[in-house]
């Protein structure tokens, strides 16, 4: 074995070792993934194998192919998200998201509007931006003037995860209305909160009474990701203007991600990177989640 393919080596199972050993991390005392678990083109391949080829992996809005063929429309969790599987002998996605389909079912996606779509490529790891789109800790830091007057990072509440889902709730400060009209069936409780949820390993959305917004991700190598943006509303009737508006403000949004997580990346190829300690639960607890996912997926844990 030469250096090249040592050195490969040695980040593939320093990267496998870690995730295991978050396996025994509390959220107290959960520490980041080492850089290698986000540049290693090793690792990817191993993804790719491990998780994109085995696990149930959204592609699109069933409103993009209205003709279904041979996919999978998957209304498990009300939001006609076409979810696929190479694995002839995977579980179902159904059995992994019993607590998630109670979570939403008042919002009613299924009878939302598709009023917004877009496709980006980032220059990022794929998990980097999965990460990030779950995470309560950078509303108020990153999104100061978008997100941090309505969904203010201190008011953020994560919920325990199932098998395939993970999330938290972002709730509105008192001086903040509900978000638009939103289904009858909705709880007071419901409408004072977005919730911020993932379907795992690629799909994250966050949904509010008046709209769900979502993003399908592809990895287009180590350092770059295809995302597909998405946004529907539950009142089909508002103006085209206000449509365009709730497109815009998610725009505006994933930009304001996309500049820091650009800046991030760029930092983990540091030879002065060194990971420090997660946030609490309640801010980055799906972090955790996360790399809990990833160690069944990956190691079999």
């Amino acid at each position: 074995m030469d250096s090249t393919t040592s050195a490969t080596a040695s980040a593939t199972d320093s990267v496998l070792h870690a995730l295991k050993a978050s396996g025994q991390q509390t959220y107290e005392t959960a520490r980041p993934m080492p850089a290698a678990y986000y540049r290693s083109e090793k690792v990817l391949q191993a993804e790719l194998d491990q998780v994109f080829r085995r696990q149930w992996i959204c592609l699109a809005h069933q409103e993009e192919i209205p003709a279904v063929g041979d996919f999978l429309v998957c209304d498990l969790v009300g939001e006609s998200i076409i979810y696929v599987n190479l694995d002839h002998d995977a579980e179902s996605l159904a059995s992994q998201l019993g607590g998630l389909s109670s979570m939403v079912q008042n919002y009613h996606m299924d009878e939302m509007k598709r009023c917004y779509s877009a496709e980006q490529t980032w220059p990022v790891n794929w998990k980097c931006l999965a990460e990030n789109f779950m995470e309560g800790y950078h509303l108020s830091h990153v999104h100061q003037e978008t997100l941090h007057p309505i969904t203010p990072t201190h008011l953020c509440e994560h919920f325990p995860p199932g098998p395939a889902y993970l999330g938290y709730y972002p709730r509105y400060p008192s001086t903040v209305d509900t978000r638009g009209t939103g289904h009858a069936d909705l709880t007071e409780k419901e409408k004072q909160v977005s919730l911020m949820f993932s379907v795992m390993p690629a799909h994250v959305a966050g949904v509010a009474a008046h709209a769900v917004f979502y993003v399908l991700l592809q990895p287009q190598g180590v350092d770059a990701v295809r995302a597909k943006l998405g946004a529907a509303v539950f009142d089909d009737s508002i103006s085209d203007q206000e449509k365009n508006d709730i497109g815009a403000f998610f725009e505006r949004i994933m930009d304001e991600d996309k500049v820091q997580l650009e800046r991030l990346y760029h930092g983990l190829s540091s030879r002065f990177f060194e990971p420090q300690v997660l946030a609490s639960a309640d801010h980055e607890g799906t972090v955790l989640d996360f790399y809990h996912y990833m160690d069944r997926v990956m190691n079999g844990s």
